[in-house]
């Protein structure tokens, strides 16, 4: 599992679990802005780690799958 704040936003943060999910969050609401997926998994076997690109505007997630995302 991992957090990772977005440098482009200080008020969003991601978030990924090991039940493969990875979220996006806006910290001044209590519900996710975003579930990767729809609602479904992003990774099978954990999603383990996160970064964002450059300014922000995009974010990769590793999974226990082995993929990128």
């Amino acid at each position: 599992q991992a957090v990772a704040w977005n440098p482009g936003a200080d008020w969003q943060l991601a978030s990924s679990g090991a039940d493969g999910s990875v979220r996006l969050w806006d910290v001044r609401r209590p519900q996710p802005l975003w579930l990767a997926g729809g609602g479904t998994h992003a990774h099978g076997g954990g999603a383990l780690g996160l970064a964002w690109v450059g300014d922000g505007r995009s974010l990769l997630s590793s999974g226990g799958d082995r993929q990128l995302r």
